[in-house]
């Protein structure tokens, strides 16, 4: 909630940084942050992965997206 208050104040790109560093700091202090930030990147790594495998090569699930007005 807080990280999107501070994307409409300074914009999303400071704002994803600013919660990187926080993230940074939070997880140089506590281990089981730093095991939970390591876990939502690889998440975060594994959607971006899958996002562009889906665009790179259209299946059923592009053409129901864009038949439907939703691509």
């Amino acid at each position: 909630m807080q990280v999107e208050f501070l994307a409409a104040m300074v914009g999303p790109k400071v704002a994803a940084a600013a919660a990187q560093r926080a993230l940074e700091v939070l997880a140089a202090e506590d281990p089981a942050v730093a095991a939970e930030a390591a876990a939502l990147d690889a998440a975060a790594q594994d959607k971006e992965q899958t996002d562009q495998d889906r665009s790179a090569e259209p299946g059923l699930h592009s053409v129901v997206m864009h038949v439907s007005g939703l691509a």
